[in-house]
């Protein structure tokens, strides 16, 4: 990522922290604040964090939090630079992030993680049902006009849904030159003009039964395409995407699977951050997952003997005592 790119992250990403710094104000009297960088308003990621949250700052004395937007690739930035404490990205990210492979400029060895998710993040490539078209290439033949949204920019789904059209052999500047339009904004709002009729598909990843596809799916006739055999293995093997299948009948009228892939979440932190404040933030969400079971199927996956595996960076110290400690690291 070039230095101009990550300026922007970096410019995007302090006026949420600005507004944040305001509405703060009020609250000085707190000795730890820490702010957490999920996703786009009303997408999972910010959820996940919210309730993370809600977990963390009544069990800890003097500690106040504050989530603010952000999206996989610029929340690595942001940890980073120290512009927020907790963030979440993808374990592909994460490794691009460590090698200082694109869509990073440098070697990000500074972040440390506190747990997988272990729940798949699905890409979903839902289309309207009267476009007629089932499949990505299907859609490359026709070079149909199609109006797509495909999340924010600099977020990992978004990298992912132009990574898997590049597999298909197509980019957004060839859907453009079909006559169609590419637009980059959170899932909430791409919703909103998809029923208002300025859009004709949403592309971003998400678990399986996230609130805004059953939205969408509820009240709008989609037909999901299916990736082709060819375009998920070279996915698989060019930047490690796992091939997921979804079945038919996960979604309304959703009579037949669809074939795509799939990246998990990591929770992750600066190295600098206190390990006995770490320590205590992994020890929380353990004590409390039956109740962050309840709060979204997001974290009905996660597993103290497992979410330490994987987890895309190196663990934080503190983080790692907590499973040592209680016997889930050997």
């Amino acid at each position: 990522m070039s230095k101009m790119m990550r300026t922007k992250f970096s410019k995007v990403l302090l006026g949420s922290l600005i507004i944040a710094a305001i509405f703060c104000g009020a609250m000085a009297q707190a000795s730890t604040r820490l702010t957490l960088s999920g996703g786009g308003m009303g997408g999972g990621w910010f959820i996940y964090l919210t309730a993370l949250a809600d977990v963390w700052e009544p069990n800890i004395p003097d500690l106040m939090t504050t989530v603010v937007p952000g999206a996989g690739i610029s929340n690595i930035i942001s940890v980073d630079e120290k512009l927020t404490d907790i963030g979440l990205t993808f374990n592909i990210n994460a490794f691009e992030a460590i090698h200082g492979l694109e869509p990073f400029g440098k070697k990000y060895t500074d972040l440390r993680s506190l747990f997988n998710m272990r729940r798949p993040a699905i890409y979903h490539f839902p289309v309207l049902s009267r476009l007629g078209i089932s499949s990505l290439d299907e859609l490359v033949e026709k070079q149909y006009p199609i109006r797509i949204d495909s999340g924010q920019r600099g977020s990992g789904g978004e990298l992912g849904v132009s990574r898997i059209l590049e597999a298909h052999g197509v980019t957004y500047e060839d859907i453009r030159s079909w006559g169609g339009s590419v637009s980059f904004s959170s899932q909430s709002d791409a919703i909103g003009r998809i029923r208002d009729g300025h859009l004709d598909a949403v592309w971003n990843n998400a678990t399986l039964g996230i609130p805004w596809l059953l939205d969408l799916t509820q009240t709008t006739e989609v037909t999901f395409l299916t990736l082709n055999e060819e375009a998920v293995e070279k996915l698989q093997k060019t930047y490690g995407y796992v091939p997921e299948l979804v079945e038919a009948g996960v979604y309304p009228k959703q009579d037949q699977p669809f074939l795509s892939v799939s990246e998990l979440a990591i929770a992750f932190v600066h190295k600098d951050m206190d390990e006995d404040l770490v320590y205590t933030l992994t020890k929380l969400v353990w004590e409390n997952i039956d109740y962050l079971y309840k709060i979204h199927p997001g974290f009905e996956d996660m597993d103290p003997k497992t979410s330490w595996m994987d987890a895309g960076f190196e663990l934080h110290p503190g983080a790692e005592r907590y499973y040592r400690e209680m016997g889930y690291m050997p």
